[in-house]
């Protein structure tokens, strides 16, 4: 890490006192739990910004089964939220795209098998999205993985960020309730405590600003 970032994030609040207790926390659950890493989740979002555009798009409507629409006059965003998800050993997941509009452009459709699609307004995470997240993509991506290992009950650590959609009581005991323990990124400490953003995030915005370029 080059030292001008550390002594930014320690101006911002990246202080021993603040991370020891997640640290704590972590050891804690790994050796109560004997959670191994296959079951050592990283979650994060990361907003992909690809410019605005107004232009003819044959799009697939949310409640349409088969067929397509065209709207000549639809303002079609590019800004998106990828919420990606990574085991401690590497492995990836089935990421999901928290899309700004109701509609799924043409070219993605075949893309449903791979990735989870949801919406939101704004194309962020709100509380609301991430509930539904938890619910339909979390829970069951992390059932699979765990049903594929032969341990369906094998408790899972989930590190993820503050946001306010974390702190959700509901969402909490959902995830409680599935022998998965989410422990929070202290504030002001995921520049350089997140897996994601250290790594796969970065590489992903500089491989996409080359490929648009």
């Amino acid at each position: 890490m080059h030292p001008k970032s550390l002594s930014a994030a320690q101006r911002g609040g990246f202080t021993v006192s603040k991370i020891k207790p997640f640290f704590t926390r972590i050891a804690e659950l790994i050796v109560t739990h004997s959670i191994i890493a296959e079951l050592f989740l990283n979650l994060d979002e990361s907003m992909l910004d690809l410019g605005n555009m107004k232009e003819d798009k044959v799009l697939i409507p949310k409640e349409a089964v088969t067929g397509y629409c065209s709207d000549h006059s639809l303002t079609v965003s590019k800004h998106i939220t990828l919420v990606g998800i990574c085991a401690a050993k590497g492995e990836p997941c089935k990421p999901a795209m928290i899309m700004p509009n109701k509609f799924l452009p043409e070219n993605l459709h075949d893309t449903l098998s791979r990735c989870y699609y949801t919406y939101s307004a704004s194309g962020w995470i709100t509380i609301e999205v991430w509930k539904h997240l938890v619910k339909n993509w979390l829970i069951p991506l992390i059932n699979e993985r765990r049903a594929r290992m032969k341990m369906p009950d094998a408790h899972v650590l989930l590190l993820a960020d503050a946001h306010d959609s974390r702190f959700d009581s509901a969402c909490c005991e959902l995830l409680a309730a599935n022998n998965i323990h989410l422990v929070i990124i202290p504030p002001s400490c995921t520049s350089i405590m997140q897996p994601l953003d250290q790594d796969i995030f970065r590489e992903l915005k500089r491989y996409m600003r080359k490929w648009l370029s």
